[in-house]
């Protein structure tokens, strides 16, 4: 699949980063110190959008003063670069008119999986985090804004599919290798 093919697909992706999630973009990101650290995983992920799907690939690594997301086009070809520290969210580096919100979307997907429902610290009110075995929810008031399914017949290769509420955008995510750092 060509590089063109993968940033059209990213686009949809950003696209889907829509304003109707717009609490979901005001909630104050978890800190990359409430993770277990030190670690990196590389993960596949389909994006599918509108009966559309793009392959991608993307590294994460936990060290001690931040959390790097890298994406990766199939042949290993850098997209984009987010990283969080303790002075916030930054993009390294992506398409040009890369939407911060896919990179706050991403985060919130990563942090809700990953974290327990009592690692959640809400600044905010009206946010709840519910976690179980097979499902983790994120939710504003009573309204689903994020959700995470599990492939509980899959546990070697974490299988999972992301939802955003309000969006025709699923994350089917695999990982691939996670190692400790």
């Amino acid at each position: 699949m060509s590089r063109i093919a993968i940033l059209l697909g990213l686009l949809v992706l950003q696209a889907c980063a829509s304003y109707r999630q717009a609490q979901l973009y005001q909630l104050d990101l978890p800190s990359h110190t409430a993770l277990n650290c030190c670690w990196q995983s590389q993960e596949s992920i389909l994006v599918s959008s509108g009966g559309r799907s793009t392959q991608i690939l993307s590294v994460l690594e936990l060290v001690d003063d931040h959390l790097t997301i890298v994406i990766l086009d199939p042949l290993g070809r850098s997209l984009a670069t987010f990283q969080q520290d303790a002075s916030g969210l930054h993009t390294r580096t992506a398409p040009d008119g890369w939407d911060p919100r896919l990179s706050r979307q991403m985060l919130l997907a990563i942090y809700l999986d990953q974290l327990s429902a009592s690692e959640w610290q809400f600044t905010q009110a009206g946010w709840s985090a519910e976690i179980n075995e097979q499902r983790r929810v994120l939710r504003y008031n009573d309204s689903i804004k994020l959700f995470i399914e599990y492939d509980t017949n899959q546990q070697s290769q974490r299988r999972r599919q992301v939802h955003f509420a309000d969006q025709a955008l699923t994350l089917e995510i695999k990982t691939l290798s996670r190692t400790v750092l």
